[in-house]
């Protein structure tokens, strides 16, 4: 498994990151040090088609 970080910074981590990456993919894995939940909302239907997904994330309240 590589890892490869995203800054929110570089670009739309919808468009961008995930997009690419969720097309045609069967299993999801995520770490993230942020986190909000509205990704999930924008990427709902690309999600959709996802296998198996897994998230490590920190709650910020």
């Amino acid at each position: 498994m590589t890892l490869n970080r995203f800054s929110a910074r570089l670009g739309r981590i919808d468009e961008d990151f995930l997009l690419p990456r969720l097309t045609g993919a069967t299993t999801y894995d995520r770490l993230s040090g942020y986190f909000t939940s509205s990704v999930l909302h924008l990427l709902q239907e690309p999600f959709s088609t996802v296998g198996r997904i897994r998230m490590v994330c920190q709650f910020r309240p």
